[in-house]
């Protein structure tokens, strides 16, 4: 079983997180509920990183409604990729979204600077 990941024997669904890079083969077997006869697949699994480089972003203006696709900072992993905002601490009470294809919005209510962002992309993997 990879680092990190769980296999709900009831639903069949391999789920989890890791931070890993791994290749590991899973054997998984189903087994029928009436005739307890199972049956046996292999399946090669490979986890790789995903990056997103971080670079200071362009200014906002108060008022004003900004957007910033990040997405072309990310690498790694398999696409498509799915981003996620997982941090920020924003001076001026300002608020800001990132969407799940890395576009970071917001329209700034007031000047500040020093916004620091945690910004997540995950790959999406199959097997």
């Amino acid at each position: 079983m990879p680092i990190g990941f769980t296999l709900n024997s009831s639903t069949g669904l391999l789920s989890g997180t890791t931070a890993t890079v791994q290749t590991v083969l899973l054997t998984i077997q189903l087994t029928d509920a009436i005739n307890d006869i199972p049956a046996t697949q292999n399946y090669l699994l490979t986890i790789t990183t995903v990056m997103l480089t971080g670079e200071t972003l362009p200014p906002a203006n108060v008022g004003v409604l900004y957007q910033q696709d990040i997405s072309g900072q990310a690498s790694g992993g398999t696409l498509p990729y799915t981003f996620s905002l997982v941090s920020y601490t924003s001076p001026g009470g300002n608020t800001w979204t990132v969407n799940s294809a890395g576009v970071i919005s917001g329209t700034p209510i007031s000047a500040a600077t020093g916004f620091v962002f945690g910004v997540s992309p995950f790959g999406t993997s199959s097997f």
